[in-house]
């Protein structure tokens, strides 16, 4: 069984302290389906690293900060550096 938006969505308000309102799908990464949280309203929240949610299956876990900069490494690479 695969986790639901509506669940990962609820987990992040847990996790985030209802900071959150949504997720945005990212793609597929080391075998996680991954997700960005984010605010209906537009307004950016502050608070630190990057925030990528990681689903596998039905299980749903906040990336760790080392994760979370891999991810955006590999998946978004800076085109100005080399």
């Amino acid at each position: 069984m695969n986790a639901t938006i509506r669940e990962i969505i609820d987990f992040v308000k847990k996790e985030l302290v209802d900071s959150y309102d949504n997720v945005e799908y990212c793609g597929e990464w080391r075998g996680y389906d991954t997700y960005s949280p984010f605010r209906n309203d537009g307004e950016r929240v502050v608070v630190g690293g990057p925030f990528i949610v990681l689903v596998q299956g039905d299980k749903i876990r906040m990336a760790t900060q080392e994760e979370a900069f891999e991810f955006l490494e590999e998946v978004y690479p800076n085109k100005d550096e080399g």
